[in-house]
Order: C-alpha cells, then sequence, then structure tokens
C-alpha cells in the first residue's frame, strides 16, 4: 500500500507508530493517544491505521494489526483509549462527560465496523431527534448539509421538515427548486401530505412531473398529489388525460385503478373514469378496468355510476341479435362486467337487486359458449334472489360434467321449495359417464360440493322419480367407490320403489368387494326383493365371522324374515371365538329378544369378565322376567370388577320388575366387605321408589360394620332432606337405636333431629353415654352450638382426658364459647407439657384465631417461649404460628433473641435456619425492625426472601440502608436478584449507587451486566437520565461485536442520552457516529 502523501504519520515506521501509541498509553499524555486515533487523511482514511498498514511488508502482517490481543494490534490501542475514555468520564481531568462519552461511543463503533464492514447509516436517527425535539432546525440543518448528494439531503430533509415547519420549510423548497432529479417528486409528494395548503408546494409538484419520463408513474404522482390535497378533481381529470398516452395496455389499467381509489368526489371525473375504460382497446381490459374501479366508486355517486355504465356499454348491444364465433367471447366479458355490477348493488342497494340480477341473467343466457357461461352463472349464483333460481337453472340447461357441479354448488343452499317439481329436473345435470373430466378425478373437493349439493337436495320433499333417477346416475360415475357407499347410506331410505333396478345396478356397479358388500346390504333393507342377490354376494364373498356380521346386519333389517335369521343365527352358533360368537349373539338379542337367553348363556361362559359384564349390561333392559333370576346368579359371579358389579346393580333396579327388586338386594349379600355395600346402597338410593324404600333400610340394617352402616344410613338421610323422612321415622328410628355404640347412634340422632326436633333430647342422651372420652368431647363439639347448657359437661370431660393433645383440643373447642382466663391458662399449661413438637404446633395454631385480640396479646409472651427461640436452639414449634399476632414490642424481643443467639457449630446454626420461618418473619416484621431483620437475614443466607417480603413495605426513610446491606451481600448471584427486587422501590437518589455497584460487579458477563441494568433502570432512566450511564457503558460494550446492533441500540438510547448529558452530547455523537462511517465505511 502506498501512503498519503498528506498523512500527518506518513514519516513513521512501524517500530515508531508501536512505540508512539506506547508511550501516550503509559505517560500522563493520555490525551495525545485519542488525537492520534482521531487523525485522518485528507481522503478521509484514518491516519494511524493507513500508516499501519503501510508499514508492513505483507497482507498477512498487515491483517495482524486487527488482531485484538496483540499488543502492536490497531484493536488494541482502540481498546486502550475505550478504557481511558470510561476513567475519564468519571475523573474530568482534560475531557467533558459529553466528550467522553463520544469517544467510548467512536471506539465502541471502529470495533464493530471491523466486525461488520457494512453501512448501517440511515435517516430514522435523525428523524428521531427531529420528532421528539431533541435537535434544534439548526442542528438538523447543520447535519443534512453534509449528506453526500442533494437527493439525499432533500430526502431526508422533507422527512423533518413536518417537526419545525416555519424553519425548514423554505429551506427545503429552495432545496427542492434547484434539484432537477425526478427522485426529488416523490420527496416533495410526501411533504404535500403535511402541508395540502401550501400552494407554492402544490404548483412545484406539479412542475416537477415533467422530470418522470414515465407516464403511469406521472399518473401514480398526481394520484399521490390528489389523496394530498382538497378538491382534486381538476388534478385527476389531469391524471385522466395521460392515461390514454400509456402504451402498455396493463399499466392503463393499473393507473385507472389509483384515479379511482382516490375516491372521486365529482360525477365529473367518474364519467370521465368510464369513458377512459370504454376507450381501452381491448373488451377484457375495459372489463378488468371496471372491476378494479367499481369498489372505489362513492355511494353517492353509485346510481350515476351505473346509468353511466348502461349507457356506454349495455345500451349498445343488441341482445335480438345473433352472436356469431367472433364475439362469443366478448358477450361472456360482458356478462363477467355486469355480473360484477349485479353483486356491487347486492352488497350496496339489496332492495334493487331483483332487477339488476335479471338483468344479468340475460346477459349471461346469451353466451354461447358452455364453460364461459357456466364461470358467469358461478359468479353471481350465491347472491340470486330465490325468484330467479328458475332463470338460473333454464339458463344452465346446456352446461355438463364439472361445470355442472360448480354451478349447482353456487346455488346449493338456497334451492326453494315451492319452484318443484317444474325445475327438479334441471339441478341434476352433476357428472356423467361420458363426462368424467380430470377435475373429478382429483378428489374430496368435488365430493364435497356434489354432497353438500346432494344433501340439500334430497331434503326437498316430494322429489320426482326422474330426479332420484338422475341423481344415481351421478353417483355411480364416482370414482372413488366409497363415496357411492357413502351416499346410499344417507339417501337408500328415501329413494321411490321404481327404482329398484337402477339402485341394484349401481351397487353392483363396484368394484370393490368390500364397499360392495356394504352397500348392497344397504340397498337390501330398502328393497326386499333384491335381497336373494344380495345373500348370494354375501356367501360368495365372505366366510365366518364375516359372512355372520353381514347376515347379522341384514336379519336385523329384515326383523320378519325368519329365515334369514335363522341363517344368521346358524352361522353365529359355528363360530369358533366365544367373543366374536356372544357380541355377535348380544347385538341380534337386543333387537329380538327371544334371543336373550342364549345370549345370556353365551355371556354366563365368557372367561373375560371385562366383557362379559359389558354383555350383561347390554342384555339387562331386553331381558324378560324370567330370565332374570339367571342375570342375577350372573352377576353374583361378579367378583373383582367392582364398578361392573354396582353398574349391574343400578340397571337392575332400573330396569327389573318392582317384584323383583327384593331379589335384587339379595345381590348386595354378595358383597362381602360392608365398606362396598355401603358404596353400592348410597350409590342406589336415587333410583329407588319410594315405596321400596324399607326394602333398601332392610339392606342398611344388614351391614354389620356400625362405622359403614352409619355412613349409609347417615348418606339416606341427608337425601331425603325431610321429603320422606316422616314416613319411615319408625323404620329409620329403630335401626339407629339398634346401634351399639352411642357415638353412631349420637350422630345419626342428630342429623333426624334437624327434621325431627323431638329426638333432641334422645340424642344428648347418647353423647353423655359414649364411654371414649375423647370421641365424647368430638361428639359434644358437634352439640355446643345448639346446646350451650353442654359446655360445663363438655370442660369436666375434657379435662378427664388423659392424652395431653386430645385434652387441649378438647378444651381449644370450647374457648369461642367461654373466653375465661382460667380456661386459657389450662389449655396453655397442658401445651406447655406436651412434649412432642407436632402436637404443641396442632394446639396453637387451632387456639390463636379464636381468642380476642386482648387476651392473644396476654398469652403470645408464653407462646414465644416455645418456639425456636428456646435457649437450647431446639426445634419446638414454628414461629410462623404466632408471627402474625405479635405486637412490635414482641417483635422487637424476638429479633434481640436471634441477635444474640450462639450456636456451638455451624450443623446447629444450619438446622436452626432450615427450622426457622424467616418468609414469615420478614412478611410481619414491623417497619422499624426492617432494617435490623434485612441485616439479620443477609449474614444468615436468607437474603432473597427477605427483601421480596420487605422491600413491598419498606419505608422511605430506610431505603438507603437497605440498599448498602444488599451492595455488601458477598455472592454475587444473590446480590443481583435482591438488586432486582430492591430496585422497583427504590427512589431516585438511590440508582446511581445501584448502577455504581452494578458496573464494578465482578463475575459476571457485559451481557448479564446490562440486563441486570435494564432490570433496575426502566422506571427510572426515562425521567432521571443521569443515572444512566452504567447501563450505556454496558450496553455499547454488549453491542460492539455488531455495528448495526450497536447503531440501533443507540437510536433506541438518543432521548436518554439527551436528558443524560444535554444537547452537545448528541451533537458529539452525530459527529461521531458520521466520522466513523465515513472513515470506514
Amino acid at each position: 500500500m502506498i501512503i498519503s502523501q498528506n498523512n500527518p504519520l506518513a514519516e513513521f515506521d512501524l517500530y515508531e507508530l508501536e512505540q508512539l501509541a506506547f508511550h501516550f498509553k503509559k505517560t500522563p499524555y493520555k490525551q495525545e493517544l485519542h488525537e492520534i486515533l482521531s487523525l485522518t487523511t485528507e481522503k478521509g482514511q484514518h491516519a494511524y491505521l493507513e500508516a499501519l498498514e503501510s508499514a508492513v511488508e505483507s497482507a498477512v502482517c498487515a491483517n495482524s494489526f486487527l488482531e485484538k490481543h496483540r499488543k502492536d494490534s490497531f484493536l488494541e490501542n482502540i481498546i486502550a483509549a475505550w478504557e481511558e475514555a470510561e476513567r475519564e468520564y468519571i475523573n474530568g481531568e482534560y475531557l467533558s462527560k459529553s466528550k467522553a462519552i463520544a469517544l467510548q461511543l467512536r471506539y465502541a463503533l471502529i470495533m464493530s465496523s471491523f466486525r461488520t464492514f457494512t453501512n448501517d447509516y440511515s435517516d430514522e436517527l435523525l428523524v428521531f431527534l427531529a420528532k421528539n425535539k431533541h435537535w434544534k432546525a439548526e442542528q438538523c440543518l447543520a447535519y443534512i448539509s453534509q449528506r453526500r448528494n442533494e437527493d439525499q439531503e432533500l430526502e431526508i430533509l422533507a422527512k423533518i421538515t413536518p417537526y419545525y415547519p416555519d424553519k425548514l420549510l423554505p429551506n427545503v423548497l429552495k432545496l427542492a427548486e434547484s434539484i432537477d432529479s425526478n427522485s426529488k417528486v416523490w420527496a416533495i409528494i410526501e411533504l404535500l401530505n403535511y402541508f395540502p395548503e401550501n400552494q407554492r408546494l402544490k404548483q412545484l409538484c406539479l412542475d416537477s412531473l415533467s422530470l418522470i419520463n414515465d407516464l403511469d408513474d406521472q399518473v401514480g404522482a398526481l394520484t399521490r398529489i390528489a389523496k394530498a390535497i382538497p378538491d382534486s378533481d381538476d388534478i385527476l381529470l389531469s391524471a385522466l388525460e395521460k392515461v390514454n398516452n400509456i402504451e402498455e395496455e396493463s399499466e392503463r389499467v393499473s393507473a385507472l385503478e389509483q384515479i379511482a381509489s382516490v375516491v372521486p368526489k365529482s360525477l365529473v371525473v367518474i364519467t370521465e373514469i368510464l369513458r377512459a375504460i370504454k376507450e381501452l382497446p381491448d373488451l377484457s381490459l375495459q372489463v378488468e378496468s371496471f372491476e378494479k374501479v367499481l369498489p372505489y366508486i362513492d355511494d353517492v355517486f353509485f346510481p350515476e355510476f351505473v346509468t353511466e355504465f348502461y349507457n356506454e356499454f349495455l345500451g349498445k348491444i343488441d341482445f335480438d341479435q345473433d352472436f356469431d364465433q367472433e364475439n362469443i367471447y366478448d358477450i361472456y366479458l360482458v356478462s363477467q362486467m355486469v355480473n360484477t355490477l349485479s353483486i356491487e348493488i347486492f352488497n350496496r342497494k339489496p332492495e334493487e337487486r331483483f332487477n339488476i340480477f335479471a338483468q344479468a341473467l340475460s346477459m349471461v343466457s346469451l353466451i354461447p359458449e358452455p364453460k364461459h357461461k357456466a364461470k358467469a352463472l358461478i359468479q353471481i349464483g350465491p347472491y340470486l334472489p330465490e325468484e330467479l333460481i328458475r332463470d338460473y337453472l333454464a339458463i344452465s340447461n346446456d352446461i355438463e360434467n364439472e361445470e355442472s357441479v360448480l354451478v349447482l354448488f353456487a346455488i346449493y343452499q338456497h334451492l326453494p321449495d315451492n319452484s318443484l317439481p317444474d325445475i327438479l329436473e334441471l339441478l341434476l345435470r352433476l357428472p356423467r359417464v361420458d363426462g368424467v373430466e380430470a377435475e373429478i378425478q382429483e378428489g374430496f373437493e368435488t365430493f364435497f360440493r356434489i354432497s353438500e349439493f346432494i344433501k340439500s337436495l334430497v331434503k326437498i320433499p316430494a322429489l320426482p322419480v326422474e330426479v332420484w333417477s338422475q341423481l344415481l346416475d351421478v353417483i355411480k360415475v364416482f370414482p372413488n367407490k366409497f363415496w357411492i357407499y357413502y351416499f346410499f347410506n344417507e339417501i337408500a331410505h328415501l329413494l321411490p320403489d321404481e327404482l329398484q333396478e337402477k339402485t341394484r345396478e349401481v351397487a353392483n356397479g363396484i368394484d370393490e368387494i368390500s364397499i360392495k358388500g356394504l352397500t348392497l346390504e344397504i340397498v337390501a333393507k330398502r328393497y326386499p326383493e333384491i335381497l336373494p342377490d344380495v345373500l348370494n354376494f354375501v356367501y360368495a364373498n365372505n366366510h365366518g365371522s364375516s359372512l355372520a356380521s353381514r347376515l347379522k346386519g341384514l336379519a336385523i333389517a329384515y326383523s320378519d324374515n325368519q329365515e334369514l335369521l335363522n341363517q344368521a343365527l346358524n352361522e353365529i352358533r359355528i363360530i369358533t371365538d366365544h367373543k366374536d360368537k356372544t357380541e355377535h349373539l348380544v347385538e341380534l338379542a337386543l333387537n329380538f329378544t327371544h334371543l336373550v337367553p342364549e345370549a345370556l348363556e353365551c355371556v354366563k361362559r365368557q372367561k373375560e369378565e371385562i366383557w362379559r359384564n359389558q354383555n350383561l349390561n347390554k342384555l339387562i333392559p331386553v331381558a324378560s322376567a324370567d330370565l332374570l333370576d339367571e342375570i342375577l346368579v350372573t352377576a353374583r359371579a361378579i367378583n373383582y370388577d367392582h364398578l361392573a358389579f354396582l353398574t349391574v346393580i343400578k340397571n337392575l333396579i332400573v330396569h327389573a320388575p318392582q317384584e323383583f327388586t327384593p331379589e335384587i338386594f339379595d345381590l348386595f349379600s354378595t358383597l362381602y366387605e360392608d365398606s362396598d355395600k355401603q358404596e353400592a346402597l348410597c350409590l342406589f338410593c336415587p333410583y329407588l321408589p319410594i315405596d321400596l324404600f324399607p326394602l333398601f333400610l332392610n339392606e342398611i340394617d344388614k351391614i354389620h360394620d356400625e362405622y359403614y352402616k352409619c355412613q349409609a344410613l347417615q348418606e339416606v338421610i341427608i337425601s331425603l332432606k325431610g321429603q320422606i323422612l316422616p314416613k319411615y321415622l319408625t323404620e329409620i328410628l329403630l335401626i339407629v337405636r339398634s346401634f351399639k355404640k352411642p357415638k353412631f347412634r349420637a350422630k345419626l340422632l342428630k342429623k333426624i333431629a334437624n327434621f325431627a326436633p323431638d329426638v333432641w333430647s334422645e340424642a344428648v342422651r347418647d353423647v353423655r353415654l359414649i364411654e371414649n372420652v375423647s370421641e365424647k368431647v368430638k361428639a359434644l363439639t358437634e352439640f355446643l352450638s345448639f346446646s350451650p347448657s353442654m359446655r360445663q359437661e363438655m370442660l369436666e370431660i375434657a379435662l378427664g382426658i388423659e392424652d395431653r393433645v386430645k385434652r387441649a383440643l378438647a378444651l381449644v373447642e370450647l374457648v369461642p364459647y367461654e373466653q375465661s382466663n382460667q380456661l386459657i391458662n389450662d389449655i396453655f399449661q397442658i401445651v406447655n407439657d406436651i412434649s412432642d413438637m407436632n402436637g404443641k404446633e396442632r394446639v396453637l395454631e387451632k387456639l390463636l384465631p379464636y381468642l380476642s385480640n386482648s387476651v392473644r396479646q396476654q398469652l403470645l409472651p408464653k407462646v414465644l417461649e416455645l418456639t425456636l427461640l428456646n435457649k437450647d436452639n431446639k426445634a419446638v414449634i414454628n414461629t410462623g404460628i404466632v408471627l402474625p399476632y405479635l405486637s412490635s414490642n414482641l417483635f422487637e424481643q424476638l429479633l434481640d433473641d436471634l441477635e444474640q443467639r450462639n450456636f456451638t457449630d455451624d450443623s446447629e446454626k444450619k438446622n436452626f435456619i432450615m427450622k426457622f420461618n424467616f418468609g414469615a418473619f420478614a412478611e410481619y416484621v414491623p417497619e422499624k425492625l426492617m432494617i435490623r431483620t434485612l441485616k439479620l437475614f443477609s449474614e444468615n443466607g436468607r437474603e432473597q426472601v427477605a427483601y421480596e417480603k420487605i422491600a413491598p413495605r419498606l419505608p422511605e426513610t430506610f431505603k438507603s440502608e437497605a440498599l448498602d446491606i444488599a451492595l455488601g451481600i458477598k455472592k454475587q448471584y444473590i446480590k443481583t436478584e435482591v438488586l432486582k427486587i430492591l430496585a422497583r422501590v427504590l427512589p431516585e437518589n438511590l440508582i446511581l449507587r445501584t448502577l455504581e455497584a452494578v458496573a464494578s460487579m465482578e463475575g459476571i458477563s457485559q451481557e448479564e451486566r446490562a440486563l441486570l441494568c435494564s432490570f433496575i433502570v426502566p422506571e427510572i432512566v426515562g425521567n432521571h437520565a443521569e443515572y444512566f450511564y452504567y447501563l450505556w457503558r454496558a450496553i455499547i460494550s454488549s453491542y460492539s461485536y455488531n455495528r448495526q446492533s450497536l447503531l440501533e441500540e443507540i437510536n433506541n438510547l438518543i432521548p436518554i442520552m439527551k436528558q443524560l448529558w444535554g444537547d452537545e452530547v448528541i451533537t458529539e455523537a452525530i459527529q461521531t457516529v458520521k466520522w466513523v462511517l465515513y472513515t470506514f465505511p
């Protein structure tokens, strides 16, 4: 490389260049390092880099200067200078903060430039600055004037002018008037959108059109001008004058659409558009233009447009003339135009649709070519009034094959009943044998259309035989034979008698044996006369279970044909697979009840319980009374399938005659477990007739285990809800009084007392008879709210309970009714004596919510003595039980104890920390103790939970100290999480310290640092950007690997940079960007 003669470093050799940079890095003269790295040649090249490149002997050596870690590397010097700029931002010895920031940005951009070498320079940054008023107009002009050419200058100036109209509009107009390039037209037209009343700008736009060579582009420009300004008819008319001179026909059509898209407000313009359409040389172009223009016509002018349309096009056509081959396609095109207009009228003026669609159909009828006619009909079919369906069908009479499918599909949703049967013959012009073409064979789409049409058709009552005949012609040519089966399954039962033979022919025409068999079965169900032929086919093509299945289906269809049933039975009976045989017999039995005994015998012999139980349930609804005994026997054999047994019993209860109810109940004797009996009785209670209720009670009485008997009887009493309880009260009480254990009697009598109060005294008496003290107390608890007189009795009983936990819990049940000091002291004394930690917790957790606040505060000091705060550090009870109720003074005592606690070893401390409920403590700690709590928790590895609970409640006066504690956390990952939590509530004056800490944190990557900053800063930085520096530093470092990404991030940070360092830094940043991008393009 030959070095530029005007390079100020041209005289230095490689060694001198290296030593020069090294000297400035290691001496106090560091400012000169920035100056050396800022030098450029007259050509704009980086002087130091050019000198380095010229000082080496080969390209390999030249590349070495870009290696990051070489001390003689250019990038190494850039990194050193960058680090110096960061230090200087803090120290401020010789650079202003704005200059230091600009240098940091410069070095970041140089680094990214060497990695990407792409020009990421865009206008967005300047537009952003102007839009958000970060720059004054003069600053924008100063920058824009540096653009490489006037076109670019005008383009960006036009984008910025709307934000400074008074100062910049004269400049942009002056600049635009001096430019002769056609590129300026689009820039000033865009500007016209912001200043539509500016006549000078409007005239400049019009005068500049001559710079555009292409007429279609001129029309586009005029259209955009018309959109920008009001009352633009004159401009649209000018555009229309140019349309006729456009040579490319497709461009002429596009130009007309552009003009129409302005939505003209003058009938004169609309008339001229129609004239321009008419003057198009080809009718197809006229139709295309018409279809594109029509949607833009305003409703106000739509009637006039329609009138003009008819005058220009339809009014000049002689509908009575004979059309020759030369104008056949023209008729189709005109028809298409009419159809488009008709549909538009349908959408805009539905009240006029009949007349316009009638005319449209008249035009379609003139199309001699069926294919074109079909397309025209398909276009308007979905919109037609029902009154015109007859005409639609008449016109489509000569359309065949796949087009007929589409024509009919277009109207299938509104086939009118009242026009049948006169036009039904015309409806079925679907594909025939001779007309099957590629589209039919393509598959499901055509099949779907035909099927939807046929489904609509067959819903019409009294279809003529001819219609059904044609329908069969359609069906038989389906290439997919399963479709034929599908349609016969849908329509066979509707087919008329006269089509028996034709139906059989269609079914026999299927060449796939399995589908043919299925189809013949369906046909045979409709036409008994063909049954012999169907049977012959079935016997010839099936055997074993398959033959039995086919015959079974036919036998069910012909329920009066005994011979057919016998044939089916013969085949079923010789099936060797017992499961298949049973399933076939059960299905027959459901339709022929005299076969139930035989089916039942098969079911009884089934070894697989899952199938036996399912088949048994199927037979129960159709079984006769004389078979119920056998069913009951089979049901008794269900040993393992609990759910199946219960299902059988339920079905028997629902379907069997009432005289069998006792025998059904006898099934309960097969339930060996009382729990099963109880479950079964509760399950079936809702299904029992009321007069059979005594039998039900009898089954309950047979349960031996009083617990399950009580559960069953209790469920019954609840389900009765007093409705029939009085009727059977005597029987129920008889069972209740038969219980040996008074606790069950008491429980049931209490339930009954809700409906029969007279038994209350008996229930109380039974409670007193309970021998087990704990059970008695539990029963008495349920009676306390109803019988206050029993409280003293319960107190005496509870005090006699030997087990301390149970005694305390029993006494706690009395607290809601009596909060005497004596009762509370008794309970707490018992708690003191309980050795089991869980027992203590159970009692206290239940007791504390019952206490009044005054009583609770008196008790809590004693409770605290039982917590983890005992002096030997042993776990007693969970502090979380008492923390919600502690006063501020008690919290302080608790905290004092925690701070002064000594541990014999780390194991004891670890065990204590694991047991202590730090989360609950932090959640409930009073404000004045929050800082002490944070310190304590930070010393014991519970920082995060402490800050999560305390930070949202932290008073402003404590936040600085809370931040100090957080910054002192030793583990970085915990500190990171705590800072995220705390930053949500920190005031503005504390964010800086947080960011300083983040900037100096070790052990995290730049990306992690930037991410952490983004968590800390968002709520603050928008309004107080002076705290932004550390996020800035992390971001430019993180994104310096790619210039495009870095520029995007800088663009996003512009508003914050301005708030942080003022307008000066924006200027510096812009100049830096310009310098780097110019020097390193």
